[in-house]
């Protein structure tokens, strides 16, 4: 074996390191303490063609709405006393490229609130029609109620 293959071979084995710590919540807080991890989904391409904002409290719902992704149901178990799950569809877009971005949900008068943001596509796109989604799975906050709201 060369150097450069050897190089290459310890470069990918990094690269793959990396990526497995950021997927897999290898981060911690300032403070040295872990960071709950709060899975998330998403993807371009699903049969959910309207847009759809969806609030899941329950497992029947979660069932329902991950149906809603065309994909295998994900091997996770959701604590629904203590969690609950996002569910953002923007049905049909001209393009690929557009992303939902979750911001850190808050309450406010007694509502915890999950806001999102809408990323247009940027550079060179697919052209083809997609069906951007995002799922997010969150602590719940102490609330009387819970909003989903996209930042405009």
């Amino acid at each position: 074996m060369n150097c450069r293959s050897e190089r290459a071979g310890t470069l990918s084995a990094v690269v793959v390191a990396l990526l497995f710590l950021l997927t897999f919540g290898g981060a911690s807080a300032a403070d040295g303490k872990e960071q709950p991890l709060e899975p998330d989904w998403s993807g371009q391409y699903c049969p959910q063609t309207k847009p759809l904002e969806k609030l899941v409290e329950n497992i029947m719902d979660w069932q329902s709405m991950w149906g809603l992704t065309g994909e295998k149901m994900p091997k996770i178990m959701i604590d629904f006393d203590s969690e609950v799950v996002a569910g953002i569809f923007l049905g049909d877009k001209p393009t690929g490229g557009y992303r939902i971005e979750f911001r850190q949900p808050f309450v406010q008068n007694e509502t915890m609130f999950i806001l999102y943001k809408v990323g247009k596509p940027t550079g060179v796109v697919t052209q083809a029609i997609s069906q951007p989604y995002a799922i997010k799975v969150f602590q719940k906050l102490k609330a009387k109620k819970i909003v989903i709201a996209e930042i405009k």
